[in-house]
């Protein structure tokens, strides 16, 4: 299964001890999943760690390093095309068109526009957009 993780899902893995957290090292832990990340959901990732809550960039770097280069992590560049589906942020097209270009199965996200769309995407494009306590819940059956 191909796991393609919105920021808000990595910044939540590196911030909390929560859900992100035991989700991402399950994933890694398991080796069962390709956990795709693209150039732009890592640039937003890095900038809002930078910027909202003070990381380092010397510990940004030890988080690529550790999460980027894993077994199991796929990189992917961002996609030329926005995605077709109406959504009302921006950034969100650019989120939806790189988990689409990637061919992934799930979109893992918080983001409420990304989640209000899901049903069109996955009846069109058969890919799933789920928040992250909804994923982890699915353990077992759907991953």
């Amino acid at each position: 299964m191909r796991l393609f993780p919105d920021a808000n899902v990595l910044v939540a893995n590196y911030m909390w001890d929560g859900v992100c957290a035991k989700m991402v090292d399950a994933i890694f832990l398991e080796q069962k999943h390709d956990f795709v990340v693209s150039a732009w959901v890592w640039e937003e990732t890095k900038r809002t760690l930078h910027e909202t809550f003070g990381v380092p960039w010397a510990r940004l770097d030890e988080y690529e390093r550790v999460l980027l280069k894993g077994e199991g992590t796929t990189w992917q560049e961002t996609p030329l095309a926005l995605s077709p589906y109406q959504v009302a942020d921006p950034d969100d097209k650019v989120v939806l068109a790189c988990a689409l270009t990637a061919d992934s199965d799930v979109l893992i996200t918080g983001d409420k526009a990304l989640l209000a769309g899901a049903n069109e995407v996955r009846q069109t494009e058969g890919m799933r957009i789920i928040e992250p306590g909804a994923f982890w819940k699915a353990k077992g059956t759907l991953w």
